[in-house]
């Protein structure tokens, strides 16, 4: 998505409160010119080494002689791509912009990112569900394919889709407009006072580098009671626009139609929603991920969730926080009305509403935090990258891998010696 929004301000002494860093640790990590960087994110102290600058320029990934140099066994690649990140890096990748806001392209930072030291892919949210078996279009035998030999460089769908994030937004920000205008309770009598949408780079664990995930946005609410109680509510979203809806009317609904998306029986739970599989887990990883960034950073408050002082006191003794329990789902569909009213109702199963206005056609489903679900299928993948990726990984860094092929029979210690 193109937008100029500004990205989270981190205060960077309470995160290192948080993570028990010293000045002194914190100072080293910035020194870009050092090769080994010496950290303690709290858990344990390592030694990282980093690239030298030569090796990215000349391509380390591409230049099976460079890469053996700088990765001489198995054991040095695999400890080096898996150690722990630096708070300092994990709150750059955070404030990373996705998009550029004149091309909507991704940038380049943003898609290095994505990599660990610019060879190795990180698990994503895109990526999850094909990797633990839930896409129905990828399989974790395809995902090795894809993760070894990227060839897809998106069509006029995924253009689609990229072009009108923006636009599905837009629709869901309206959408909580009118929510706040029309002061709306919840179970508790909290009533909904206000509202925001952040946006993130990359969110990673300090302790899982492996693993990484790209929101469309994070919703803010900020409620009040009447007995002076606050409380703030993060929610991960997720936008969508299939190009299968881009002629999209509202009459389909009853005539063609039930949701935008159909409904699905996710495996592994006793749900029906009407969200892909693989997009349920997509935003399991995120939740997941998000709940853990939050809760050791409350240092992003300074920017991405407070509002005014006279709206809602969130630094209050008494001002309740819940992290990323919930995900809005939000699918978009063209606009057909000019008019400024706004018409919401619920899907035909009673699982979802649609929200139409001049804007387009939404249809939100909220997705709960699925614990069990996440642990279950984050143990799965983190096995397939450990032990069928990461090896192949470093077979094709070394020049072991014909093109598109994902085994071999050669012998790695053979080869290099």
């Amino acid at each position: 998505m193109s937008r100029n929004s500004n990205m989270i301000s981190q205060n960077i002494n309470v995160i290192k409160d948080i993570f028990n860093i010293s000045d002194s640790e914190s100072d080293k990590w910035s020194n870009t010119n050092s090769t080994a960087t010496s950290i303690n994110d709290g858990f344990s102290s390592q030694q990282i080494l980093l690239l030298e600058p030569e090796f990215e320029e000349k391509g380390i990934h591409n230049c099976p002689q460079l890469f053996r140099q700088q990765f001489p066994t198995y054991d040095d690649f695999k400890k080096l791509v898996t150690q722990p990140i630096s708070v300092n890096e994990i709150v750059r990748m955070a404030n990373l912009e996705q998009h550029d806001a004149q091309t909507n392209e991704a940038t380049e930072e943003w898609l290095t990112a994505r990599k660990i030291l610019n060879v190795v892919q990180r698990i994503s949210g895109s990526t999850f569900g094909g990797i633990v078996g839930m896409n129905k279009y990828c399989s974790s035998q395809k995902s090795l394919m894809n993760y070894l030999w990227p060839s897809f460089t998106g069509n006029q769908m995924t253009a689609y889709g990229n072009h009108h994030e923006d636009d599905c937004e837009a629709a869901f920000d309206l959408y909580n407009q009118q929510r706040v205008k029309n002061k709306e309770i919840d179970c508790n009598n909290f009533v909904l006072v206000d509202f925001k949408i952040s946006h993130f780079g990359i969110i990673l664990d300090a302790l899982k580098p492996h693993l990484g995930y790209s929101p469309d946005g994070m919703l803010t609410e900020f409620w009040r009671h009447n007995n002076g109680r606050t409380k703030v509510v993060y929610k991960l979203t997720e936008y969508k626009c299939p190009w299968s809806r881009r002629k999209f009317k509202l009459q389909d609904l009853t005539k063609k139609i039930d949701d935008l998306y159909p409904q699905n029986c996710i495996k592994h739970t006793n749900l029906v929603l009407p969200v892909p599989e693989s997009y349920y887990c997509q935003m399991q990883l995120g939740m997941t991920m998000f709940q853990q960034y939050l809760t050791r950073s409350e240092a992003i408050n300074t920017k991405h969730t407070t509002i005014e002082k006279d709206t809602i006191d969130c630094d209050a003794v008494d001002c309740d926080t819940t992290y990323c329990a919930e995900c809005m789902f939000v699918v978009w569909a063209p606009p057909e009305t000019t008019t400024s009213a706004i018409k919401i109702f619920p899907n035909r199963q009673k699982n979802a509403i649609f929200v139409s206005s001049k804007l387009g056609t939404i249809e939100i489903t909220k997705v709960s935090y699925n614990k069990e679900f996440a642990s279950k299928m984050l143990k799965t993948a983190t096995q397939w990258w450990s032990h069928e990726y990461l090896p192949l990984a470093y077979e094709k860094g070394c020049g072991l891998l014909q093109t598109n092929e994902i085994s071999t029979t050669k012998n790695i210690i053979d080869i290099l010696l």
